[in-house]
């Protein structure tokens, strides 16, 4: 496990602090949790249908990452705004691909009658 300091100056508080470049690749500003870490939990959501108590669970259990439900429920919503994100800068090749795999997407949904 690599660990990164944030780094400041005792004598000029005022400068603030700074990061490394390599930590900015790996954990957004004002976040605490890794992008892997986001997309884990995304995933487990979404792809796994999992309770926010059950993520919990799991990433105690495989990864010995501790983090409350509320923290979980937050970074879930964080990992819908960057998803949403990388839709919007990726239309074009999106609707590429689209195209490439015959032109529509047919999406069904049977939760109404």
């Amino acid at each position: 496990m690599i660990q990164y300091n944030i780094n400041y100056c005792k004598e000029h508080p005022e400068l603030g602090s700074w990061r490394p470049k390599e930590l900015e690749e790996l954990v957004a500003d004002n976040c605490n949790v890794a992008y892997n870490v986001i997309v884990q939990i995304g995933k487990l959501r979404f792809m796994e249908n999992r309770q926010v108590s059950e993520i919990q669970s799991v990433l105690l259990r495989d990864h010995s990452i501790d983090l409350s439900i509320s923290e979980i429920e937050l970074l879930i919503d964080r990992f819908i705004f960057y998803l949403a994100a990388v839709h919007q800068q990726s239309h074009k090749l999106l609707a590429e691909q689209i195209k490439a795999q015959g032109g529509y997407i047919l999406h069904i949904d049977s939760t109404c009658e």
